[in-house]
């Protein structure tokens, strides 16, 4: 008889201990899960960002080191009128045959810059022969250090004819948080022209 207790007390012991195992595993089990579940959520998050911030991404390479970049020597001539605005900075390049960027100045901003909700790409750029309907663009980039190249998108820069003035008024909500952009000019139109302008960035409300 007392075998036959001793062996009930065994097998009510390993039972205790089993179930106990199998509620840690349990908790294991859903702390892993949730872990998992914060990871994929996480990982959609930033895929859905890539997605959203840089659809039909252009690489426009390196800057063009044979390019001259130097601050805008006058004021906007066609400054915006509204008192909610800011100028961000200023650019001029001049011998552009590929792309020229503000990185060389320091001349950044970011997401949080655009207080106001927009940002107005403005300016003016003519090529050394091109007829008016050839086109340019200017506006914001930034720079991907894992492919050494300057990024944009169609969301971020505008599209200007040969010497004609132009702007445009970008969502802030087409820009990544945590990202420093700077200003660009792009020939488009052929590296055997040279590209000049000039080119205001502002902070602005619409």
């Amino acid at each position: 008889m007392k075998g036959s207790s001793f062996t009930k007390k065994g097998i009510s012991l390993f039972l205790i201990l089993t179930m106990m195992v199998m509620l840690l595993s349990i908790n294991v089990f859903a702390v892993d899960t949730q872990r998992d579940d914060k990871l994929v959520a996480e990982f959609f998050v930033v895929e859905y960002e890539n997605i959203m911030f840089s659809p039909n991404a252009i690489d426009l390479g390196s800057d063009d080191t044979d390019a001259i970049l130097s601050d805008a020597e006058e004021p906007d001539p066609f400054a915006p009128s509204t008192r909610s605005l800011s100028l961000l900075f200023s650019y001029t390049g001049s011998g552009v045959t590929t792309t020229l960027t503000t990185s060389a100045s320091g001349k950044t901003f970011t997401k949080s810059s655009l207080t106001y909700g927009y940002l107005r790409v403005c300016g003016r750029g003519e090529y050394t022969y091109a007829p008016y309907g050839v086109t340019f663009r200017a506006g914001a980039c930034y720079y991907d250090g894992y492919s050494g190249s300057f990024i944009t998108n169609p969301l971020q820069y505008v599209e200007f004819y040969n010497d004609s003035y132009n702007f445009d008024d970008l969502p802030a909500s087409n820009f990544a948080s945590g990202t420093t952009y700077y200003g660009f000019m792009t020939n488009t139109f052929t590296p055997y022209e040279q590209l000049s302008g000039t080119f205001y960035l502002y902070n602005i409300s619409i």
